[in-house]
C-alpha cells in the first residue's frame, strides 16, 4: 500500500488509519451538530424531514427520489462547508483551566501546533504519491454521482428553467423545498 510505505514509521496499532465507532461515542462531531444548528439557525435534519411530512417529497415516485438525490447533496454540502469554514476560523474563549489551547482559532492551532505545546503530526506526502493514490480511485464525478446521466440532464434543464436559484448556504437550505417543488413541476411538465 502506497500510503503505508510513505508512513512506514507509524505503528498502525497506535495510529490506525481508521476505526469504527458509534456516532454517540464520537463526542466532538456529535456535539458540533448543536453548534451547527446555532450557527445556521436551522436543523438540516428537520428541514429534510419536512419535505416528506408536508407531502412535497413522495418517496414512492422514483422522480422524487432522483430529484432529492440531485438537489440535497449540493445544498447540505454547502451548509456544512460554510459551517466548517466558520468553525475553523472562530476564536475560542480563553480558558486557563482547559487542557487544550483556547483563545485562538482551530486553524491557528493546526498551522502552528508547537506554538501551543502540541505535537506536530503533519507529514509531507510527495505529489507523485498523491497521483498514484488518485489512480486507484474512480473519478470524482463518478463517486459523487447520485443520479443517472439521463436524470442529471433532466434535472439540470429544470434547474435552468427556474432561473438557477442559489444552492449555497443556510438560505438555500431554508428554501430547499420551494426549489424542489419548482423543479419537480418543471420536470413533470416535460414528461
Amino acid at each position: 500500500d502506497i500510503l503505508s510505505e510513505t508512513c512506514s514509521d507509524l505503528d498502525l496499532d497506535d495510529y490506525p488509519a481508521l476505526w469504527a465507532t458509534k456516532s454517540v461515542h464520537n463526542i466532538p462531531i456529535e456535539s458540533s451538530w448543536h453548534w451547527n444548528r446555532k450557527y445556521n439557525s436551522l436543523s438540516i435534519r428537520e428541514i429534510i424531514e419536512e419535505g416528506k411530512s408536508n407531502g412535497i417529497f413522495q418517496p414512492m415516485y422514483q422522480r422524487d427520489c432522483d430529484l432529492f438525490h440531485w438537489l440535497f447533496p449540493k445544498i447540505v454540502q454547502s451548509c456544512l462547508e460554510d459551517y466548517m469554514d466558520y468553525w475553523n476560523k472562530h476564536r475560542t474563549r480563553p480558558n486557563n483551566t482547559s487542557a487544550i489551547p483556547s483563545g485562538v482559532t482551530p486553524n491557528q492551532i493546526m498551522a502552528c501546533p508547537r506554538d501551543y505545546n502540541m505535537m506536530d503530526c503533519h507529514f509531507d506526502v510527495r505529489p507523485e504519491i498523491i497521483d498514484a493514490l488518485r489512480e486507484q480511485l474512480p473519478p470524482r464525478e463518478e463517486v459523487f454521482r447520485w443520479v443517472s446521466d439521463e436524470f442529471e440532464l433532466c434535472a439540470q434543464a429544470a434547474y435552468d428553467e427556474i432561473d438557477r436559484p442559489s444552492l449555497v448556504g443556510a438560505s438555500a437550505m431554508k428554501e430547499s423545498w420551494v426549489i424542489f417543488r419548482r423543479m419537480k413541476e418543471a420536470i413533470i411538465a416535460r414528461e
